[in-house]
């Protein structure tokens, strides 16, 4: 699974077994492939508008809510574009996709790709069924997950954020700003369209839109149940096409959709052969157990304590490196001198906007003060890193110096690396004036 780092799980195999006797279920949805791309490619334009009469919006958007609560399962494909990036040009756009199965109560089965950058697209698959989680890693593994972040990272808040319940919260919520009635393939359709701040929908990617967010969601008039989706900023020049995009498809609701757990690992040749795997978590100590070192920087005057398994690379004073025992957490110091930048939070944004408009992050936190030793103040902020990466960063400015910390993993570790990166940043020193 490249979109997981698994180089130091402590795996026990009780009986090893070739990757290709393992079985992987089929996702259901994919017996819906015609359905599925007649419905992402609905539009305004595709679809002839009708003469709807005198309807009341509000009582469609309550019909359609009250239908997909009583949905038993569904299947679903949604699409990410991002028509700015350059290197998605060649592939149509897309920057990742999430396809899955959904039967009620707690079962998915989820396939994602996500653009990493190239050359290709980060690739993960799971099976959640109540408390039990599968992931596929060539192999399918119960529980790998509690070892990669025993803090508790939890597939369940992914599935959720590409479920139904973000579109009932908005159908229930919010009132259309128009409807219309349309016919595409023989069937009828309503247009509802919605406007309103990401911020107050969070379940929808902020990728794509940061201000305001027009979500037009395609209701099957016959069944009252959602078909489509098109989520994408509100267009400063009506006309043009959205340079990000969401699209979902969601079909065969209560239908023949299945999410069973992967089955066991049998050998080609000797089917009555079958084994288990085991994941252990890994034995790692908590940050405030571990020893701490300190380094100082006399060239610019700071100094930081860190844990003593971390390693250290500091050749290069104007960017002092800091890596866990496993090189999956990186705190990065950067210090360098400027006439030019005048304040820390002019700091903050030229970075934050050179590396959003380079591509490297998709979006990043407000702004937020801290207080370090020595009665320094700095800006901090959380960046999300294109490919599935996460930062934490200080700007601090004093006496024509700019420092910058930089602390990244990847999310489906960041909770193990958090509180050692929090505990170098707030022992970052600056030295007291005279």
């Amino acid at each position: 699974m490249k979109g997981r780092q698994t180089s130091h799980l402590a795996l026990v195999l009780l009986i090893a077994a070739a990757a290709g006797a393992q079985h992987v279920p089929k996702l259901s949805v994919q017996n819906y492939k015609s359905e599925v791309d007649k419905l992402m490619a609905l539009s305004t334009e595709s679809a002839k508008k009708q003469l709807s009469g005198d309807v009341d919006l509000k009582v469609i958007a309550t019909k359609c809510a009250d239908e997909l609560e009583k949905a038993r399962s569904y299947g679903s494909v949604a699409v990410i574009l991002d028509r700015e990036n350059k290197q998605l040009r060649s592939h149509n756009a897309v920057a990742g996709t999430m396809t899955f199965d959904y039967v009620a109560p707690d079962r998915y089965h989820v396939v994602q790709n996500a653009w990493g950058g190239g050359p290709g697209y980060d690739f993960d698959e799971w099976v959640t069924i109540g408390d039990s989680y599968y992931t596929f890693t060539s192999i399918w593994i119960e529980g790998i997950e509690k070892a990669l972040v025993p803090a508790g990272y939890d597939p369940r808040h992914t599935n959720r954020a590409w479920g139904l319940p973000k579109y009932v919260d908005v159908l229930r919520g919010e009132q259309p700003i128009s409807g219309d009635m349309y016919l595409y393939n023989g069937k009828p359709y309503y247009l509802l369209v919605y406007v309103f701040p990401p911020s107050r929908h969070p379940e929808f990617p902020e990728f794509v839109a940061r201000g305001s967010a027009n979500l037009r969601l395609w209701i099957d008039s016959n069944t009252g149940l959602l078909a489509e989706a098109d989520f994408v900023p509100v267009p400063e020049k009506p006309g043009n096409a959205p340079h990000r995009e969401f699209k979902q498809v969601l079909v065969a609701y209560s239908g023949d959709i299945r999410v069973d757990p992967p089955a066991e690992v049998c050998y080609e040749d000797r089917p009555g052969m079958c084994f288990a795997f085991i994941a252990l978590p890994p034995t790692e100590k908590a940050a405030s157990e571990i020893k701490r070192l300190s380094h100082s920087n006399p060239e610019y005057g700071w100094s930081v304590s860190y844990p003593s398994n971390w390693t250290i690379d500091s050749k290069d004073v104007s960017f002092v490196r800091i890596s866990s025992p496993a090189a999956d957490g990186l705190c990065g110091f950067h210090s360098f001198r400027t006439d030019r930048i005048k304040t820390a939070d002019e700091l903050a944004d030229a970075r934050e906007k050179q590396d959003e408009g380079d591509h490297f992050t998709t979006s990043h936190s407000p702004k937020q003060r801290i207080s370090l030793p020595n009665e320094v103040t700095g800006w901090n902020v959380v960046s999300e890193i294109r490919g599935g990466g996460r930062s934490r960063r200080i700007y601090m400015l004093r006496d024509g110096v700019a420092y910058h910390i930089d602390c990244e993993a990847h999310v489906s570790i960041w909770a193990k690396v958090e509180p050692s990166f929090a505990q170098m940043i707030s022992s970052f020193t600056l030295e007291r004036k005279p």
